[in-house]
C-alpha cells in the first residue's frame, strides 16, 4: 500500500467515523450497541481477519459445554430440529445472523461460535 492509498484510507474511515458519530448522537446504549454489531456483522465478510475478534464479553464455551450444545436440536428458523452442529457446519452466515436476533439460543450459539473461531487460531 502507498502512502497515497494509506492517506485515502485514512480520509474515508474518518469520515465514515464522523457520520456515525452523527448518528449515535442521543441514542440509548443499547441502540448504539446494536448499531455496531450490526455494523462489524456486515463489515465481517468483507475482511476475514476481522472475524478473529470475539464480540465484547462473550465466553467461549468449554469443550463439554460446545459437544452438549452441538447436538442439541435448532429450536426453531429454517433449520429447525436439526442439530446445531450442522446448521454451523452448512450456513456459519445463518448462524451469525441468528447469534445476534434470538435471546438465549444467541448466547449459547455466541460462545459456540467463539469456541470455533479459538481452535482456528
Amino acid at each position: 500500500m502507498t502512502t497515497f492509498e494509506r492517506v485515502d484510507a485514512g480520509t474515508h474511515a474518518n469520515t465514515v467515523y464522523r457520520l456515525a458519530i452523527e448518528i449515535l448522537d442521543g441514542k440509548s446504549d443499547g441502540w448504539k450497541e446494536h448499531f455496531w454489531m450490526t455494523l462489524s456483522g456486515l463489515m465481517i465478510p468483507h475482511f476475514p481477519t476481522l472475524r478473529k475478534v470475539d464480540p465484547p464479553g462473550v465466553v467461549p464455551m468449554t469443550d463439554r459445554e460446545a459437544d452438549d450444545f452441538a447436538e442439541s436440536a435448532v429450536p426453531f428458523g429454517r433449520y429447525r430440529e436439526g442439530t446445531v452442529f450442522s446448521m454451523v457446519e452448512h450456513d456459519p452466515d445463518y448462524c451469525r445472523w441468528l447469534a445476534d436476533d434470538a435471546p438465549n439460543f444467541a448466547d449459547d450459539l455466541k460462545r459456540y461460535l467463539a469456541r470455533e473461531k479459538r481452535e482456528d487460531d
